[in-house]
């Protein structure tokens, strides 16, 4: 990390990374997240995963996956 911005640069990617790759439509709705620790400490506003933009719909149902060349968007199972 070069310095403070960089570093919140990189929590934010991180964060960001289920609604990327469309999990969840919301940061906050990723139960997983150490978003929630940041919350809880004061760092971030509860509200600040409102503003990422969804750059895909969220799965129909977790463990699927959309196979990005079919274009009816079929899900298919993720490796075990």
């Amino acid at each position: 990390m070069r310095d403070e911005r960089d570093l919140r640069a990189h929590i934010d990617y991180i964060h960001c990374n289920p609604v990327e790759h469309g999990l969840v439509i919301r940061v906050q709705d990723w139960p997983h997240s150490t978003f929630h620790r940041y919350v809880r400490a004061g760092m971030l506003a509860a509200d600040r995963g409102d503003a990422v933009p969804t750059v895909a719909p969220p799965r129909a149902h977790p463990g699927t996956a959309v196979h990005s060349d079919d274009p009816e968007g079929e899900p298919w199972p993720t490796a075990r």
